[in-house]
């Protein structure tokens, strides 16, 4: 399938942005003034690209908002670890190649020559990344209608920083990029941002598995933020696509449908940390507050071209067939059978889960909460009676998930 691959990762400041317009705005706004710079040193289209996706998620390895803004000021325990970090993540992603060693390095100061020395394997596009960066920071406090007078500070930042942090090349080229006002207002307009993300250049070609991995690295960036969350999204993935095989789906709607498992929790990123982590039971504001993450899946995986189905077979997982669901309301004549699917697919993996509040339910005590909610109208009971008659195979597909996503876990957090 053809994908807008810069659209679907704008999607993650997107989200960002609902809970920190600071962090959202600044992967944008590193990305386009990295382009900007890559334009300006003569890269070709294929360079100036990598280095705008590159911007456009080098900090994809800070999983928290603490940990982004920590990213941001430059500061906290290591800064380079959240780098490492997002290589890591993106090793495995074919379609974009050669941005893990950009992202691993996009901290290290130039050192006057010293850290190619040292690090042979560090891609020049790091430098341009880190740059970018910092200079966005130094730009961050001005309001957008004063961005222009921020460019004295620009260039004595440039100036006084040049050799020891930066590479000497990049800052002249920047320096010279501080003489054109429109390269400033658009950094904060986003008016050819929004042109680049269009443009023909942003569309790759990505099998169904390709998809399949995409959406396996995006459900990592949400679940991953806290370890009660952390193998959700991969149980409830495995069991939907478990639910379609045996429910004779063929071979590419079965990896849809998982691609859409890994992807249906994505308006997660939009809550804060600390209510998902809440031991006891949500106060009844909090509850509310918690329901819009369905809202904003449904938001963000509509911004993405192509994502027509995915998009409702994730964003539906809460609505219920009497219509008692949310955040839509809708009924069963407009719930699909792969949205049903996942409804089901959804209630299982989280009865399945240990959580703050409780340990994971045994085999017939689920399947009475189910059988509840079938009576009630609220789940398929087709796709309920699939569950029931297999339940060792659907069982073990799910468990079997959450364990491979612990351990992804725990290697992500041993990353220094």
């Amino acid at each position: 399938m053809k994908l807008n691959i810069i659209e679907v990762f704008d999607t993650l400041n997107k989200a960002q942005s609902v809970i920190s317009a600071k962090v959202g705005n600044h992967q944008q706004r590193v990305s386009y003034f990295a382009y900007a710079l890559a334009n300006k040193l003569g890269f070709s289209n294929e360079q100036r690209y990598k280095v705008f996706i590159a911007g456009l998620i080098h900090d994809i390895g800070a999983l928290s908002i603490k940990e982004k803004l920590d990213a941001f000021e430059g500061t906290g325990d290591d800064v380079f670890v959240h780098g490492h970090r997002g290589a890591f993540l993106l090793s495995t992603f074919e379609p974009i190649p050669d941005l893990a060693p950009i992202l691993y390095y996009h901290h290290y100061p130039w050192d006057n020559g010293k850290a190619r020395e040292k690090y042979p394997d560090m891609p020049m596009e790091s430098q341009l990344i880190y740059l970018a960066d910092r200079v966005c920071t130094v730009t961050a406090e001005y309001s957008d209608a004063f961005i222009l007078t921020s460019i004295p500070g620009v260039r004595f930042y440039l100036q006084e920083n040049k050799g020891e942090h930066f590479y000497p090349p990049y800052v002249e080229a920047a320096l010279e990029l501080t003489e054109v006002e429109s390269v400033w207002l658009d950094l904060v307009t986003g008016e050819s941002f929004d042109k680049i993300v269009h443009s023909d250049k942003s569309i790759v070609d990505i099998s169904t598995n390709q998809l399949v991995k995409l959406a396996e690295l995006f459900s990592f960036l949400i679940d991953f933020r806290s370890e009660f969350t952390a193998t959700h999204s991969a149980g409830v993935a495995k069991t939907a696509e478990k639910l379609a095989e045996l429910m004779h789906f063929s071979p590419d709607e079965c990896k849809k449908l998982l691609a859409a498992g890994y992807l249906h929790d994505l308006g997660k990123l939009t809550i804060d940390i600390n209510i998902l982590e809440k031991q006891g039971a949500l106060e009844p504001q909090e509850y509310e507050y918690i329901k819009s993450h369905v809202y904003f899946t449904h938001y963000l995986l509509s911004e993405i071209s192509g994502f027509e189905d995915i998009t409702t077979w994730a964003a539906y997982h809460h609505e219920k067939l009497n219509g008692n669901g949310y955040p839509f309301h809708i009924t069963a004549d407009s719930m699909s059978l792969c949205s049903r699917i996942m409804a089901v697919a959804d209630v299982f993996a989280a009865l399945m889960e240990k959580r703050p509040y409780k340990e994971p339910y045994t085999k017939e005590r689920i399947l009475s909460i189910l059988d509840v909610m079938v009576k009630n109208g609220s789940i398929d009971e087709s796709v309920v009676k699939v569950l029931a008659e297999n339940y060792d195979l659907v069982e073990n597909a799910c468990v079997t998930a959450q364990e491979e996503a612990k351990k992804a876990y725990s290697r992500v957090y041993e990353i220094i």
